[in-house]
């Protein structure tokens, strides 16, 4: 297990060559945080893109369907990829979704500059 923090921001990653056995550590790591936030009088939001889970596709087997994780009865979405401190990670590694997002943002800033200028 590694939590890696920044600002207000923490990932936190498991490790382990049995994707059954990943998902109970991760669930053990929601409950432990669950009780950390309840006896520190903390609420966690759970809302998407602010509470996320990804299985990254290793040597997973391919038809693998992890059981929901839950935080204090809140269920936490799993998801394809998540936008970590600026970079949009997805499950295979690829960072394709990332370069989509990039191309799109320079396309509107692109589109910005031809309306203030007069050339096409």
């Amino acid at each position: 297990i590694k939590c890696y923090k920044f600002a207000d921001d923490r990932s936190i990653v498991a490790f382990h060559e049995d994707p059954v056995k990943c998902a109970e550590l991760m669930q053990a790591i929601c409950d432990h945080l669950g009780q950390w936030c309840h006896n520190n009088m903390l609420v966690l939001n759970c809302d998407r893109n602010k509470t996320e889970a990804m299985i990254l596709e290793t040597n997973c087997e391919p038809e693998f369907n992890p059981p929901q994780l839950q935080i204090n009865g809140k269920t936490i979405l799993f998801v394809e990829h998540a936008k970590v401190l600026g970079i949009y990670i997805d499950k295979k590694l690829s960072f394709k979704h990332h370069a989509i997002e990039k191309l799109k943002h320079c396309k509107q800033v692109w589109n910005l500059i031809k309306r203030g200028t007069t050339r096409n």
